[in-house]
């Protein structure tokens, strides 16, 4: 945690409050947090009862009263300077809703690897059809983006549940009206043991399931967005497939999808069409082929 707070407090801006959530950690955090407050006045604390994430978020979200919103896990940090970049940025273009900028993800692990982006902006009412092209669910992060505070008038993190930002950031990107792709700074993801995306349950590739399966219906019923449509839906199909691995646990979740998904398939020459690895092509030659339920009982098994 002090890794973390460290790396906020030596970034090179002034004007910002910082927010901790103290959610009933048992290791200390309330007294680490507490100390902080005394020491910076920039800092305030909110001691609140474990309900979350999400839960620890939307408590900041109330509290804030800057222009703009950004998030830190306790767990990660950032590189020095990333905040006073990209506020430059957005001081510049006050147009700007959403700011994203890079990330190292699963930092200082086997899986490492930076996400990065090539400088531009988006506007008007094609900013959530290009998030959609860019494919930038697949980093729906909460934390390396910074947000008018506005966006988040009537929305909140669904608490109680994981995969949040999956579920939130498409609606955040319905609601900007104006994006910008930073390649300044870096936000680093440490990779940790324990982590959802490191041990998946039943429970949370459900959650997961069901937050891609509303992006899939916000995209198809788009129109000029069918091709797109088809890459949500291979993530579904991965999705599907890891339920039915947990043998029959999870086949109300699966049975229930399906009939959700009813006449949605991977159309054969759409598949060749994609962008997708040769292997990962191949992989979904059974669902274009045979149907995204023999698919999934064929590779659960296997």
């Amino acid at each position: 945690m002090s890794r973390c707070l460290e790396s906020i407090l030596e970034q090179t801006v002034s004007d910002y409050e910082l927010i901790l959530v103290d959610d009933g950690c048992p290791e200390g955090c309330g007294a680490i947090c507490d100390t902080y407050a005394q020491n910076y006045p920039q800092v305030r604390v909110i001691h609140q009862q474990n309900g979350g994430l999400s839960a620890a978020r939307n408590a900041g979200i109330a509290l804030a009263q800057g222009d703009y919103i950004t998030f830190v896990d306790s767990d990660d940090a950032l590189l020095p300077n990333t905040y006073a970049e990209n506020m430059r940025i957005l001081l510049a273009n006050p147009e700007i809703d959403i700011l994203e900028y890079p990330v190292h993800e699963y930092f200082n692990g086997p899986r490492s690897k930076r996400l990065t982006f090539v400088p531009r902006k988006v506007k008007g009412d094609g900013v959530f059809r290009d998030w959609v092209r860019h494919r930038g669910y697949d980093h729906a992060y909460a934390w390396n983006k910074i947000y008018k505070r506005h966006l988040f008038h009537t929305l909140r993190y669904p608490e109680g549940e994981n995969f949040e930002d999956v579920f939130l950031t498409p609606q955040l990107y319905e609601r900007c009206k104006c994006a910008y792709y930073s390649n300044a700074g870096e936000y680093l993801y440490y990779d940790r043991a324990g982590s959802i995306s490191n041990t998946p349950s039943l429970e949370a590739i459900a959650l997961l399931l069901r937050n891609r399966v509303t992006l899939y219906q916000m995209v198809k019923e788009r129109h000029g967005m069918r091709a797109e449509s088809y890459y949500i839906l291979t993530q579904i199909i991965d999705s599907l497939t890891d339920i039915r691995k947990f043998k029959g646990q999870g086949e109300a979740t699966y049975r229930q999808t399906l009939k959700t998904l009813g006449s949605a398939s991977l159309p054969l020459t759409a598949l060749l069409a994609m962008k997708l690895p040769l292997k990962r092509k191949l992989k979904f030659l059974i669902a274009a082929t045979v149907g995204i339920n023999t698919h999934c009982r064929i590779l659960a098994h296997s």
